[in-house]
């Protein structure tokens, strides 16, 4: 896991440069463990902070929580819940839907290419500011997995991502609508079958992160 120093000066001026903060949604801001609603999943409630605790204490030096389950049951919840505790103890962490990151990947791309003003190049430059972020900081959540339109350059990138935090015993939380068949019929091309660097991701999810399946009723219906 990353350490102090350097390293985690770099990455919150990366934070910084990027987000002004961690990244969490203002609606989440006060999300806590403590706030987990008391009709939802209790179950993966301690599977989440049983492995937080695992990693805080260097129990486990390296690894993954893949949160799934359908759509209201709390995942996000769970997940920014745990990087609010990761970072009350010191560490860095940041937030990230798929569609977030894809959305600015794709608009640093288009900035790049035309590369006409400052304006431009400082776009481009913020798309390689946050693949360097997303691939080192020290725990990520990547929210709502498969949500992304799936292109062979979105599997790329989560492909790389996901070998580059595994490689350097980095932290991450996916949450996801999906599990593992979703993603692979998610990801799957007509004309090609599925991509093969997807199918890859899901053999590195199953390595690297455990499953947490998150069921109970859907929170957005509690008031109906």
């Amino acid at each position: 896991m990353c350490s102090g120093g350097v390293e985690a000066k770099r990455q919150a001026q990366l934070m910084n440069a990027l987000f002004n903060d961690s990244n969490i949604p203002h609606y989440a801001k006060d999300w806590t463990f403590g706030t987990y609603p008391e009709n939802a999943d209790h179950k993966a409630l301690f599977a989440v902070q049983t492995r937080l605790s695992d990693w805080l204490s260097g129990a486990f030096t390296k690894g993954g929580l893949y949160l799934h389950g359908d759509k209201g049951h709390c995942k996000t919840s769970l997940a920014i819940s745990a990087l609010h505790a990761w970072i009350k103890k010191g560490h860095s962490g940041v937030f990230i839907s798929t569609v977030e990151l894809f959305s600015r990947l794709k608009e640093s791309i288009a900035a790049s290419m035309r590369s006409a003003d400052v304006q431009d190049r400082f776009e481009a430059s913020q798309g390689a500011k946050l693949i360097r972020l997303v691939r080192d900081v020290e725990l990520l959540i990547l929210d709502d997995l498969g949500v992304e339109c799936g292109s062979k350059y979105e599997i790329r990138e989560l492909y790389l991502i996901l070998e580059a935090r595994r490689s350097h015993g980095l932290f991450t939380i996916f949450t996801s609508n999906c599990d593992a068949r979703d993603l692979q019929r998610h990801w799957r091309n007509e004309q090609e079958g599925v991509f093969a660097d997807s199918t890859r991701i899901i053999e590195r999810l199953g390595e690297y992160a455990f499953p947490v399946p998150v069921a109970g009723r859907n929170q957005r219906e509690r008031s109906k």
